[in-house]
């Protein structure tokens, strides 16, 4: 008999005998388990209180389940999927459920529960040859605070171990600690408790500061008497600043990025702060600033700042997919210490291909940028960067092409806490030298419309959230603010915008996610978007609403006011039923489709629900209702159609029906489903419109079909004969690398 066997039949052994009257229920007697038995599912149940979710009891245990997605054949069809992992192995081990019960009496005992009492029971089912496991829990009385005090070495209060001038802070200190009078004794928070006390007096110049718990607890009371044991030492200075491990960089640039000198008196904030500065040059794999070992505790700090260099020269790419746009990408390469100083110089490019785009509508847009970057302009907070543009798009708003130079000065007090005021001027070329009714830049006479811009603008974020890359709980403010028109302009406007998001927590694993964005636009001098040159000059600062990261319900920049786009009017087939109608279709080999008008305001809303799905923990699903309006639409647009389409007789009545579409608040709601891939969220969703406008629903074909044929018999175009199609209320969206 091997040795694994051996153990295998003496872990049932304790199994049995631990089971006691807990085997009468069990299906099958459990000699019968094996090495191949799986464990089905874990439960728990509880005896009077619960105070722990299901979910942090089974992170304290070895004994573990599938979820319900990963059993039968529903794992036997997700696992065929090329993302989806393999289900795993849940083997069932008697011993590991002898040392569950004591894990989780711990776990238990160090959150206050003095005399909890842990059982538990095992049905088997030979068919399957799995368990089901349910842990049985009685926590019983839990332990309180009586008193909690701060003492130091030899029964020095805190008081009297801290300076006059901090004292009343202490006071409110103390007051607000994390543990009070008559609250459950936590291991946890005690802990924290510690941290928080040193913490404090770190920032205020005790950098020897040291703290740690005792606690004396009465079981026939259940009450416990906890003491600080606190000793702050002397409160220092900084006496001497040392840079370790600099070869190339020079300890100057080190220097200068530190929020502190000799003679300051120390903060354990600064040195967190400085070592923030110091890796934010990018110069760095690893940067730290902390307390120089083996130094007298006196009233001397000397800081060592110890940093490692990474390579020069990096180069770094990115792929992903969203259903707007299709394949995307982006690729840079950096040089970190370009001409010394820490500069940074930067070629990068990035491009939304078009690519396997779901829709009509495919958003083309490619961009190639050349940046310097000057850490330390005058100040550590402050940075400059400039550089020279070129971007070329393709989409449903306009084909244009762009270049210029934006120069940009960036202060940074910490994550989310940014401002950025930057100058640009650039000439953009819309359309081609070819007049074409599809794109409504070429409706003037002459070449393409070039179009010069020079503004400044001003834009910055403020938040606090718990984790930069997967929030759950916080808010980020994104203001902005634009001018143009000073000088080299062909358009004079100001425009404002705002941004707003904010996380809320539900339990441990769901969460609410609320945003809300909105912006207007206000020409200047004679600028008027109702003007056709005007309104070409203005395209790119107009908005528009709808798409993957916006309005969900309605394709990319088609919430909201629209027109057609057609090649020709001589495009359409017309001929006569045999009841003697005229009837007519277009040839597909001609595109007609929706275009954006464009507006001069608006405001988004949207409320996601995230929840976890029982496919693992790197899976989730989001319920979502978004809203949205723009509104004071750019008139210039149809201006352009009603003069280059003369020989279209119905083109005023099509005009004044897109006119008289109501500009009123749109609705959508969703569902969508994530997995966290190596190369980030793979997402799929699906948006309804609950309130969509008449040409929401209605194909743009359709629609110039019945103007033309009304144009034909002589009558007016009766749209309203048009029939809607339920299909277009849905929209989808897929993304990879990137979350709604």
């Amino acid at each position: 008999m091997t040795l694994a066997r051996t153990l295998s039949l003496f872990g049932v052994l304790v199994l049995l005998a631990g089971l006691g009257t807990h085997l009468a229920c069990a299906q099958e007697p459990l000699y019968l388990v094996n090495d191949e038995t799986a464990v089905r599912r874990v439960d728990f149940r509880f005896a009077g209180t619960q105070t722990f979710r299901p979910s942090r009891l089974k992170a304290q245990i070895a004994t573990a389940a599938p979820g319900y997605f990963q059993r039968g054949w529903r794992a036997s069809i997700l696992s065929a999927l090329p993302i989806i992992p393999e289900p795993g192995v849940f083997p069932f081990s008697p011993v590991e459920l002898q040392k569950d019960i004591i894990r989780l009496e711990r776990f238990y005992g160090r959150n206050g529960f003095l005399d909890t009492l842990v059982d538990y029971e095992v049905e088997l089912d030979t068919s399957r040859n799995d368990v089901d496991v349910l842990f049985s829990i009685e926590e019983g009385g839990t332990v309180r605070i009586d008193s909690l005090w701060f003492a130091g070495p030899g029964g020095q209060t805190a008081m009297e171990q801290l300076d006059n001038d901090i004292k009343n802070e202490w006071l409110d200190f103390r007051d607000r600690i994390i543990l009070q009078k008559g609250e459950r004794l936590d291991e946890y928070r005690l802990i924290h408790l510690q941290d928080q006390t040193i913490g404090w007096l770190r920032d205020r110049g005790y950098a020897f500061a040291d703290a740690s718990a005792e606690t004396r607890v009465d079981t026939t009371a259940l009450q416990a008497d906890v003491r600080i044991k606190l000793n702050a030492g002397p409160r220092g200075r900084i006496a001497g600043i040392a840079v370790e491990g600099a070869e190339s960089v020079q300890p100057v640039i080190v220097y200068r990025e530190l929020p502190f000198q000799s003679g300051d008196l120390f903060r354990q904030r600064d040195l967190i702060e400085g070592q923030r500065q110091v890796f934010g040059l990018n110069l760095f794999q690893l940067a730290a600033v902390d307390i120089a070992q083996d130094q007298p505790r006196d009233s001397t700090v000397d800081i060592v700042v110890r940093v490692r260099e990474g390579p020069a020269r990096y180069i770094n790419a990115l792929t992903g997919y969203y259903s707007d746009g299709g394949l995307t990408g982006s690729a840079q390469w950096t040089h970190r210490n370009f001409w010394g100083g820490a500069r940074s110089f930067t070629a990068s490019l990035s491009g939304q291909t078009g690519i396997g785009a779901v829709g009509s509508y495919p958003l083309v847009d490619y961009e190639a940028r050349l940046s310097l970057r000057q850490p330390y302009v005058f100040y550590r907070k402050l940075s400059g960067t400039v550089g020279p543009f070129t971007r070329y798009r393709d989409d449903v708003v306009e084909v244009a092409t762009e270049y210029g130079v934006t120069a940009a000065l960036l202060y940074e007090h910490g994550p989310f806490r940014t401002a950025t005021l930057a100058a640009t001027i650039s000439a953009r070329t819309v359309g081609s030298d070819s007049t074409s009714l599809v794109d409504p830049s070429t409706l003037l006479p002459g070449d393409a419309f070039r179009i010069t811009r020079s503004q400044i603008s001003l834009s910055a974020v403020y938040g606090a959230v718990d984790s930069p890359l997967n929030p759950r709980r916080g808010f980020v403010i994104r203001p902005s603010a634009t001018a143009a028109g000073l000088f080299f302009t062909d358009a004079s406007y100001a425009a404002v915008g705002l941004t707003a998001t904010g996380y809320v927590p539900l339990g441990e694993n769901m969460g609410l996610v609320v945003r809300g964005s909105g912006g207007a636009l206000f020409p200047a001098g004679s600028t008027d978007p109702a003007n056709e040159e005007d309104y070409l000059a203005l395209r790119n600062e107009l908005f528009f609403a709808g798409g993957t990261a916006d309005v969900r319900g309605w394709p990319g920049n088609l919430l909201g006011p629209k027109f057609l786009d057609f090649t020709s009017v001589d495009t359409l087939v017309v001929f006569e039923t045999p009841g003697g109608d005229i009837a007519a279709y277009y040839n597909d080999r001609y595109r007609v489709r929706y275009r954006p008008v464009g507006a001069e305001t608006k405001a988004t809303a949207s409320v996601q629900l995230n929840v976890p799905l029982p496919l693992g923990e790197n899976w989730g699903a989001s319920l979502f209702v978004d809203a949205g309006r723009v509104w004071r639409p750019a008139e210039g647009l149809y201006e352009l159609y009603a003069n280059a389409a003369p020989d279209f007789p119905n083109l005023p009545a099509l005009i004044a029906r897109f006119r008289a579409d109501g500009e009123t608040i749109r609705y959508g709601a969703g569902v969508g489903i994530q997995y966290l891939t190596p190369i980030g969220f793979v997402t799929f969703a699906v948006a309804g419109k609950l309130n969509p406008s008449y040409f929401d629903l209605r194909s743009p074909r359709d629609i110039l079909v019945a103007a033309d044929i009304e144009a034909i018999s002589g009558a007016p175009p009766d749209f309203d004969a048009v029939d809607d199609d339920w299909v277009r209320r849905l929209q989808f969206h897929f993304t990879i690398g990137q979350r709604f």
